[in-house]
């Protein structure tokens, strides 16, 4: 494989997990913050 394609896919990647680990922790927030609002509204348990 050709290294400066590789260092370019790695540079795609690497922003991406992180806005997926930064959106995946936001919403276990968000459903952990909602749940405490409001516990008569839960929709799961």
């Amino acid at each position: 494989m050709d290294e400066a394609l590789f260092f370019r896919l790695g540079r795609a990647v690497i922003p991406a997990l992180g806005i997926l680990n930064g959106v995946n922790s936001f919403i276990i927030w968000s459903n952990s913050y909602s749940c405490f609002r409001s516990p008569k509204n839960t929709m799961h348990g």
